[in-house]
């Protein structure tokens, strides 16, 4: 749960006695002179018809944000399994409404971002599922990415094939992305991404906390040198693994050298300098990267634990 304390000027005309009020909320407010702390719990998972009832310091902490614009409104979640033997298929489907609770739409988030090195998930839905809804989403591209939030900076967490059909359970306040589930995968897709079949007209708004994708140095062969330092006597450390992306953690001014945590040719994870030549830079995020100047023992080679 995350903490909020807001600070406020009071002007009070007739006494600057200390005061402690207590308001419905459980919201504490302690005024000392003419100034008052507040200090109030926000929650990590709402549920809120209409969502633009929902105040801007909550709607920004929340992780999970949950809402219809009609209070009658309800989301459809259909799970299917199919039996071991690939004989009987079992189809259920939870219903989302305004009364829902927090521990229940919670469900629903969005799924685990996938490392840089990882492969993918690509998930597919069972077929006709998507489509015995009242509306669903089909991709109209060669392959679309699922991020963990509504940006092209968000990490990933799976990677849709044109054509898939797509359960939909939300959209952002834009409806220019929409979240959606394939197979037990939860993320998002941009809109221009999709097309929209059906009615979606009551599809709830939703928000999830996502992260940026970090910046990283992709390196396509291996036993290229990484480096201890960037002054006269800097030695090789080790020789880096090839087809991988690495960690960006620093550079130089000019982009002459980044500096990396690479895995070496035994496994070993390292931190270190490589030319620029021997790789390509990747950050989709817009993520800052600190200059270094290459001083000795700056930005040394380091085996992480």
């Amino acid at each position: 749960m995350k903490k909020l304390v807001f600070s406020l000027i009071l002007v009070l005309v007739f006494s600057l006695t200390t005061t402690i009020l207590a308001q419905n909320d459980g919201t504490a407010v302690t005024i000392a002179g003419n100034t008052a702390a507040v200090t109030t719990t926000l929650p990590d998972v709402v549920v809120s018809c209409p969502p633009s009832a929902v105040s801007v310091p909550v709607l920004r902490n929340a992780e999970f944000v949950f809402g219809f614009a009609n209070t009658s409104d309800v989301l459809v979640v259909p799970n299917a399994t199919i039996s071991e033997d690939g004989v009987t298929l079992t189809v259920n489907a939870t219903v989302l409404s305004c009364a829902s609770t927090p521990a229940e739409v919670i469900m629903i988030d969005r799924s685990p971002s996938i490392s840089v090195n990882d492969a993918i998930p690509r998930p597919e839905n069972l077929e006709g599922l998507p489509e015995a809804l009242t509306g669903y989403a089909v991709v109209n591209s060669h392959a679309a990415n699922l991020r963990s939030c509504d940006d092209p900076t968000c990490t990933r967490v799976a990677l849709v094939s044109g054509g898939d059909s797509l359960v939909v359970l939300g959209r952002n306040a834009a409806q220019s992305w929409w979240f959606v589930q394939v197979g037990d995968i939860r993320g998002w897709i941009w809109g221009d991404l999709i097309y929209l079949r059906g009615d979606l007209s009551d599809i709830p708004f939703v928000q999830t906390a996502g992260e940026v994708e970090p910046p990283v140095f992709y390196v396509g062969y291996g036993g290229n040198p990484l480096y201890t330092d960037l002054t006269a006597s800097a030695r090789i450390a080790c020789r880096v693994q090839g087809n991988s992306f690495y960690p960006l953690v620093g550079r130089t001014a000019r982009d002459t050298y980044f500096l990396v945590d690479a895995t070496c040719t035994d496994g070993t994870v390292v931190r270190g300098w490589m030319e620029a030549n021997t790789g390509l830079v990747r950050n989709t995020g817009r993520v800052p990267v600190p200059i270094y100047r290459g001083f000795p023992g700056e930005g040394g080679a380091v085996v992480l634990p």
